[in-house]
């Protein structure tokens, strides 16, 4: 997965008050803490392969002139710079060419002029280079703008008609040709706002510098198929989201699912130390992120109850034992592969019972024959279909009733030894009824455990 920066844009954090060059204390950390968030993101196999690149952090190089802090910054991300996990972004190659069009789009500004005046390129050579020759954002930020018009959005219908309801024809061609209108300025807030001849509220003002700065972020959604990161401390940072879809990801989702799976400390570490954690541990970062994404993307009735099962599972840690990225990988691993996960999209007693209704059924087939031993006492005779059906079903009741919150480890022990021995019973080239019966009898024993007495006990009658 491909991350772009969001949270180092001036005209992004500025719609949100926050001045990106007087960040301190506590705000600088959240920085680096959004920067892990980004790091680990990465480690997602969902999206960030359509342009044959994957799992880099993305920077716009205009960051390096604009942010006066940016060589900190880059210090304090260094490791991930020699991973080449960072890149940065230009339409051009040529940075000193890209750096001089700024200047000219930003010539009213006199502290961007000065920023850029000062750009040292040498921060930019350890740096890898992603071209974005596709969509410029100043060619976005055009048609989305004309699109707006062209469509008579509410948003530009409720400005007219309070300006002047008469000339709205009119009106709406200004409005169609602001971005030429304003000569090669920066299509920013600062810039179109005075270029539009209507009385507007704050609050649409503040509308229409998010919708500005949102058009600006779908030119790298386009090209990059990226996400960025919302939800933060500093503010959501969606720019209202109207057109951003699944190329958002919560910052308080992520912090919640790695707390879920005990893993929160991950973002307290340097970024070195978990540079360190990911190589080791790289396949099941993977599996972890992949879950969180894809929960996070495709939400539903079993959402919270996977969640739930997986940190039963993480609490009962003597299942797996060694780290706890490992374990929390193992943990969602299991549920993921669980045939009842995959079959009915749900895990509880109800559907444990299913299992054993199932086991039930096996026996019951016509095939099912019995013949007299030597002693006259009775055998049965399962055919290897029969077998396999059976031996599968017990399996996913053994896991099932490991995951149970209500069953004690000691008491999982128990029943898992019973289902083990039931299953080796099965295996057997011809399995004696009284033997089967003894092990379900056995089972039976423990129904105040875990609740299943009943179907056990129709289980022994199938042979009785």
């Amino acid at each position: 997965m491909n991350i772009l920066i969001n949270f180092l844009n001036p005209e992004i954090m500025k719609l949100y008050n926050h001045d990106v060059n007087t960040l301190e204390g506590y705000k600088r950390q959240h920085i680096l803490e959004l920067t892990k968030v980004c790091y680990i993101l990465t480690s997602s196999s969902i999206r960030g392969r359509t342009y044959g690149f994957d799992r880099k952090i993305i920077m716009p190089v205009t960051y390096f002139g604009e942010i006066e802090w940016i060589d900190e910054y880059l210090c304090e991300i260094e490791c991930l710079i020699d991973k080449n996990i960072i890149c940065y972004t230009s339409s051009t190659p040529d940075v000193e060419e890209r750096i001089e069009l700024k200047k000219k789009e930003y010539r009213d500004n006199c502290i961007m002029l000065r920023r850029y005046d000062r750009f040292d390129f040498s921060l930019i050579n350890k740096i890898n280079y992603q071209p974005k020759s596709i969509y410029s954002a100043g060619k976005v930020i055009t048609e989305k703008w004309k699109e707006s018009i062209e469509a008579e959005e509410k948003f530009w219908v409720n400005i007219i008609s309070r300006n002047d309801i008469h000339k709205i024809d009119a009106i709406e061609k200004i409005l169609y040709r602001i971005p030429e209108s304003i000569d090669g300025k920066a299509l920013i807030y600062d810039f179109m706002r005075p270029a539009i001849p209507l009385q507007m509220d704050k609050r649409e003002e503040a509308v229409l510098g998010l919708r500005l700065s949102e058009y600006y972020l779908m030119s790298f959604f386009y090209e990059f198929d990226c996400r960025i990161i919302t939800n933060t401390k500093f503010g959501m940072l969606d720019c209202s989201g109207k057109y951003l879809g699944r190329c958002t990801i919560s910052y308080e989702y992520i912090y919640q699912s790695l707390s879920n799976l005990k893993l929160q400390f991950l973002l307290d570490l340097s970024l070195k130390e978990l540079t360190q954690k990911m190589d080791k541990y790289f396949v099941e970062f993977q599996i972890i992120m992949d879950f969180i994404v894809n929960e996070y993307d495709n939400p539903s009735m079993e959402t919270s109850l996977k969640w739930k099962t997986i940190s039963n599972i993480i609490n009962k840690r003597n299942f797996f034992g060694g780290d706890s990225i490992q374990c929390a990988a193992n943990a969602i691993r299991k549920v993921l592969l669980s045939s009842d996960f995959s079959r009915r999209q749900t895990m509880n007693k109800k559907n444990v019972m299913f299992q054993l209704f199932g086991i039930k059924n096996s026996f019951e087939d016509h095939s099912v024959n019995t013949i007299a031993d030597s002693d006259n006492s009775k055998r049965i005779i399962i055919s290897t279909e029969q077998k396999e059906q059976a031996i599968a079903k017990l399996s996913t009741l053994s896991s099932l009733i490991e995951m149970d919150t209500n069953v004690s480890n000691e008491d999982v022990k128990i029943a898992k030894a019973y289902i083990d021995t039931l299953k080796k019973e099965l295996d057997k080239s011809d399995s004696s009824k009284t033997q089967i019966d003894s092990v379900l009898k056995a089972m039976q024993n423990i129904n105040t455990i875990v609740g299943f007495g009943k179907i056990v006990s129709e289980l022994i009658a199938v042979f009785t």
